[in-house]
């Protein structure tokens, strides 16, 4: 298991921080490939002198990130996982197509209205 000092792990932060993104996609990024959550950054900015335990190096996280911001693909989909209230969701290549989900709920939905509404919007 990688282990970085929290000194070097801010810098390291701030300097993928600059090349771009945002910091809700990087919290995930740490989160699921890193193994660092919110509250465990919190605790460890307490103490500088502490040393973090990663799940992975921070040259294979830069390269997610780099990833993220070449190809603008959601960070979610790079991790594999996404959140959605307390929950860790599994993203696999099935669940990335919302073109073919939309196309599918919008069927779902026209079963159930009067034939005289044909227009749905979604937002």
């Amino acid at each position: 298991m990688p282990s970085v000092s929290f000194e070097e792990f801010l810098i390291w932060k701030k300097k993928q921080l600059s090349k771009g993104g945002d910091q809700q996609s990087f919290a995930v990024l740490l989160d699921c490939i890193g193994g660092l959550s919110a509250s465990d950054l919190n605790l460890m900015s307490i103490n500088l002198e502490g040393k973090l335990h990663l799940k992975k190096k921070l040259e294979f996280l830069e390269s997610v990130w780099h990833d993220h911001l070449l190809n603008s693909c959601p960070i979610q989909y790079l991790c594999g996982i996404t959140f959605w209230r307390d929950l860790k969701l599994k993203v696999t290549k099935k669940s990335t197509n919302s073109e073919t989900r939309d196309r599918a709920y919008s069927r779902y939905c026209l079963q159930y209205i009067s034939k005289e509404v044909r227009e749905i919007i979604f937002c």
